[in-house]
This record gives structure tokens, sequence and C-alpha cells, in this order.
């Protein structure tokens, strides 16, 4: 039976030798963990409960930034938001990574057929309304059809006869809101069938692709996005009638978190901007009314059972279809969203209403009805979908396999998540906030590029509203100083970008390459008019680098006096002045005795007078790992040009290097 299938959300384990799993990825708009299966009583989502049965619910999972456009991107790319330079909702990913494999691309490279509908990138960062990426797709994107009965989405007669007057009279959209002072926020009212609205027809369009795609030899890469429960809170009256108002109440939690920074917080303007009519403007202070926030909450839960609705009859396509028992589901909402919490409204921020997100995965293979409670995030899933179709991971990836999780719910892939969020800080101007979230805290760090000006740390086993910052309560200083050692290890890593508040800045983060086609040699194009030279260990007594299975192998057998001259080294590196460059290599070691690694962008002549921009200590482990360094070349001479160190000290035994790349960082 096909049983389990049609209820499933994704990535599989197929081995080698096994048919390749076709792909079904299930995105939902704005939506905060709120299904039955994570523990909300008064929701209804059937549909979602019962593939929560069949899978492995991850009750711990966060999305990279708590808004559309960056949180899709770091998804379909599997890079944080700091590499593919999406902050904000109007820069482009391939304005920013033009070479850059998204997710159902790489599946397509591999044979499959990729198509989507729907919400999946948010249109703003590829090429706008048509929400098309032609890289990604084996297709053209499919628009679904409107409603043409609708206007902006609404159904309700007496709003329609308005719009149409102002329509005739040849006002533009945003002059039509003005004059009405904005449209509705919540329309549950109309007693329509599903497809009247836009996530019906999503999810016909959804269901005609399976029809088709299901009978080709070739798997498919089917991505289906709904829209709802985003913003106006527009739903057929059926769903809102499984309610009663008098079933919500307005938040009680109306402060914001005591000795939080006060720009950690947001006010609603998605909400208060002027779009939606009857909701206190941004310059009205006064809270909302509990009428309105108990409307808005209505509106919303309708809204999540119509999507639960939808993802049902998809799935039941998927089960008719003959393919349920060979496709991988992989269902996500792409941010959480606050419901008046903190006085907050939307998302935007980088507290755990908005951060969290759902993520269900279901598996054949695994145990059925799980949960995982493990730190896990939305860079993960790209890596996941490929070890679990069997397909070669590529190198430029940021996050890690969920598939320990899936046979060993908790087992741990990660010490903690990491969500970010930029603000302007009064006296600092523009900083960027990073939070780090593991079992049970949260620890934010706010930073002016390298300097951390303000801190939060929340228990959320003791605190689960985030009430009260802990920073200053010395029974949490040991955990919190093993977070900030969490943070620490991130920075390094990553070399996080700062950007300016329009996010303009134009530092270009790593792209996709190839693997270098010799270990002996960097991959690059700009720091020398000359063929890259073979590496040269230095102090090399007890030494040897040979190259073996496509890697650069280093072994020391013992100790040495001179340990820390023990290096790998390119020399006469040409590289400019006070120009961005990115260092990339993978690296693992058999090494047992705790040995440290030092990677540095040094002097050829005179090394001891210090780098030239990039130094960097590294515990290497004896799993590849990728490193990666984004840094700004300093006080270059023609005289004494660089060269790219590998300190090995006293790491004895054998260390092997592999995928070279030292390039500049180009738009």
């Amino acid at each position: 039976m096909k049983n389990l299938f049609i209820y499933i959300i994704a990535c599989l384990t197929f081995t080698a030798s096994a048919e390749k799993p076709n792909i079904l990825f299930i995105a939902i708009d704005d939506l905060k963990p709120m299904f039955g299966c994570y523990g909300n009583t008064l929701v209804k989502t059937p549909h979602v409960d019962k593939l929560a049965e069949e899978g492995t619910v991850f009750l711990n999972a966060h999305c990279q930034q708590s808004v559309c456009a960056p949180s899709r991107a770091s998804l379909m790319t599997g890079l944080r938001p700091d590499t593919t330079q999406v902050w904000d909702l109007k820069t482009k990913i391939r304005d920013r990574l033009p070479e850059v494999v998204t997710l159902p691309q790489y599946f397509k490279q591999h044979g499959y057929t990729a198509v989507g509908t729907g919400k999946i990138f948010d249109f703003r960062s590829v090429q706008g309304h048509t929400h098309d990426d032609p890289l990604t797709w084996s297709r053209p994107y499919v628009v679904f059809p409107k409603n043409p009965a609708s206007e902006f989405g609404y159904l309700d007669p007496d709003f329609l006869k308005k719009i149409k007057t102002l329509k005739t009279s040849g006002l533009k959209t945003s002059e039509i809101k003005k004059r009405l002072g904005g449209f509705p926020p919540v329309e549950i009212n109309m007693d329509v069938p599903d497809n009247a609205y836009d996530d019906g027809l999503i999810a016909e369009t959804g269901i005609r692709l399976i029809q088709e795609l299901a009978p080709e030899e070739s798997p498919f890469f089917i991505a289906v996005g709904f829209k709802k429960p985003h913003l106006p809170f527009v739903a057929p009256k059926k769903y809102a009638d499984l309610y009663r108002r008098s079933q919500f109440q307005p938040n009680p939690l109306q402060q914001a978190p005591q000795d939080a920074p006060e720009y950690a917080v947001q006010p609603g303007w998605e909400l208060r901007n002027g779009s939606y009519s009857d909701v206190p403007r941004l310059e009205d202070t006064k809270p909302f009314s509990a009428a309105l926030q108990t409307e808005l909450i209505h509106g919303y839960y309708a809204c999540v059972s119509y999507i639960d609705a939808q993802i049902g009859k998809l799935l039941a396509a998927l089960e008719a279809s003959g393919e349920a028992d060979n496709t991988v589901l992989v269902l996500w909402g792409d941010h959480g969203f606050h419901l008046g919490d903190h006085a907050i409204w939307c998302k935007h921020t980088n507290y755990e209403q908005a951060t969290r997100v759902p993520l269900i995965i279901a598996d054949l293979r695994t145990p059925k009805g799980q949960t995982s409670r493990e730190p896990v995030e939305f860079v993960d899933l790209y890596p996941t979908l490929c070890e679990l179709a069997d397909l070669p991971l590529p190198t430029l990836l940021e996050g890690e396999s969920l598939k320990p999780l899936l046979e060993h719910p908790t087992r741990p892939v990660k010490s903690a998540a990491v969500s970010q969020y930029p603000r302007v800080a009064p006296g600092h101007g523009n900083v960027m906030g990073y939070a780090f979230r593991d079992r049970r805290y949260r620890y934010v760090e706010w930073r002016k590029a390298d300097q951390v000006i303000d801190h939060e740390f929340y228990d959320y086993q003791k605190d689960p509203q985030e009430t009260q910052n802990l920073m200053e309560r010395p029974e949490y200083q040991r955990e919190i100083n093993r977070m900030k050692g969490i943070a620490s290890a991130y920075h390094a890593k990553w070399n996080t970008f700062q950007p300016t508040p329009q996010h303009s800045r134009s530092n270009s983060p790593k792209r996709a390459v190839e693997p270098t086609s010799s270990p002996n040699l960097l991959i690059n194009a700009d720091f020398s008019a000359a063929s890259p030279a073979p590496w040269k260990m230095q102090s090399k007594l007890d030494a040897s680098l040979p190259a073996e299975n496509n890697s650069l192998t280093v072994s020391m057998k013992k100790s040495s006096p001179t340990a820390s001259h023990r290096m790998l080294t390119q020399f006469d590196l040409m590289m400019e002045p006070e120009t961005r460059y990115i260092l990339q290599f993978e690296a693992r070691t058999e090494a047992d005795n705790g040995g440290a690694m030092k990677v540095s962008i040094a002097r050829s002549v005179n090394w001891k007078k210090g780098h030239y921009g990039l130094m960097r200590d590294e515990q290497p482990d004896r799993e590849w790992t990728q490193y990666t360094y984004h840094f700004t070349t300093q006080n270059i001479t023609p005289e004494d040009p660089a060269c790219l160190k590998i300190h090995l000290g006293e790491l004895n035994g054998t260390t092997q290097f592999k995928n070279f790349l030292l390039r500049k960082e180009r738009p």
C-alpha cells in the first residue's frame, strides 16, 4: 500500500541501485508551526497531521531570515543570506550569484524534470511577477490562472464595486488603495469553492503537473507554493466556519522582552503601512483593539485550514498517479509569524515566533511518527535531498544533511540553527542581529562589522514567551559563554557581511565552481598571470605530499622542533591590494593529537611581519569539512607578493585537502 505516502513530507534515503525518487516540494507562505502535530489543539489540519504520523516532525527548525525573499533564496540555494546577499525584497539572486545552482536546477542537471507553480521563489528575487528563474526549471514556470471574478485577490461584492468604480477613473493600484484607506486585511465570509481564490487554483495546477509527469520515465521535481496564510487573510467561508470567533483572544503578552534592545522588536509595519483598512498606522501608537486582533487571528486560522485542504488534494492526486511510493514530499513554511505577542505582528524579527518554521519529513525507510527537537535550518534541505536521492553533494553548500535525524531523531547534526535580521540601532547605524538557537536557548548578537554592540539570551524551558533577556543573570553565564563560543565559531567560519539599510552593498560572495582538476593546483583567475604553481611543503623533515584520490595528502609522522614552520605554501600570488577575495577548500585529518591548523594570506618574503588580510585558526575534523573565507587584502606591495600558507604545526598524522578555490569576489 501506498498508504504511507499519502502523507509524506520530505526527504528520502534511496540506495544507489533503487529507482530515483520523485520530489514533491510544497511551500507555504508566512506559516508558523501551527498544526495539530505541533501541539496546537485548536487548529483544524487533518491532512498535515496525518502526514506527520508517517514521518518525522522537526520541532526546532528555523529559517535563515524571517522575511520571504531572503528565506526562500537561502533555502533554494543552500546558502546563507550573507552569501546570497539577499537581505531584502528587491535584490535578485542572480544579480549577486549569476552562476549559482539552485536546488531544482541541480536535480534537473541530474535527469529530473523540474517544474514549479505558485510561490516558490519570492517573485522580487527572480524575474518579477512571472515567478520564473529559467535556469532552475525544465519548463517555463507555470503561473496559475487568475480568477477573473476577483480583484486583488478579493471576492466581496461591495469591495469589488468600489474597486471597479475607481479603476474606471484610471487610478493606479497605489492610488486606489490610498483612496480606500487600504484593502481589507481579512475576507473569510464568502461562500465560494476553493478555486475561487488563488490557492485553490495553485492546488489544481499542481495536480495537473502530477498527472502530466507521473507517466514519464524521468523522475520529477514538482514545486508547489501556496500563498496563504500571507496577508490578506482570505479563505472560503467554510474554513472560517470551522472556528467560533469567541475561541480567539488577543495574546496576553503585549510588552517587549524586558532588558532587550528596543530595536530588536518591530511595530508590525507590514500591517500598519497603510495597505490595510481599519488598522492603526505606524504613526498611531495605540495598540490594536481586541476586536481587530481576534479578527486577524480568526482569519489566520481559517487560511491555515484552507491550505491544509489543498495539501490533502495534492497528496490524493499523487496517490492516484501510482507514484506515491517512489516520491519524496517536502513541506515547509518560509518563516514564522507573530500574532500579537509582544504587540508584534507579522515577521521581521529574530524571535522564536518569527524564525521557527514547520518542517516535516517522511521516508518509507525510516521510522514513522517521530519528532526531533534538534536544531535544524533551511540551508540543510538542499544537502538532505541530494543525499536521500543519492545525488553527489555540491561542494559549496552551507548546510548539513538531515538524513541522520531521519534515522535517529535525537542525534544532533549541528550545535545551533542560525537566523539573522538587519536593523538600524541608535548611535550605531546599520547592524545585523544573528540569533543562535540550540535545543533550549537562543543567544542573539547585534553586530556592527566585527563589533558586538548588544546581546540577548532566552531560556525556552523556563520562559517560552521570551519575556526576559537573561544576559545579566549570573546563573546563566556558563550557558551564555557556551553560546558565545558557538557564535564566534560561526563568524570565523562564514566571515559575515554587513549590509547597508538599503542592502545595496556589492560584496559579491562565493559562487558555484567545478572541482579542481588537480589537487596540487589552485583554481583561480585573478591572483597571477602565470600558471598556478604546485604546492610546496616547508620544513619537510618528516612529511610527504602525494596526490591520491583527487586530494592532496600530507603525512607527518612525528613531532618537530620546528613544528611552527611546517606548512603548505603557494608562493608569489600577485593579488591586488584592497580587494575582496574568497578562499575555499575542503580538508579532513586523521591526526589524533588535537593539533590546530592556521590558514593565512601572508607575505612571501617578510612573512614574520604579519598577514595580508586573512588569518584564521581551525580545528580540522575527521570528516571532510568545507572552509570558506571572505577577506579584503591589506597593505600588499609588489616587492613582497602574497602567499597562501596552511600551517600544520603539530598536526601529526595524515591530513588531506581538495577542491581549492582562490579568486576575486565579483558582482
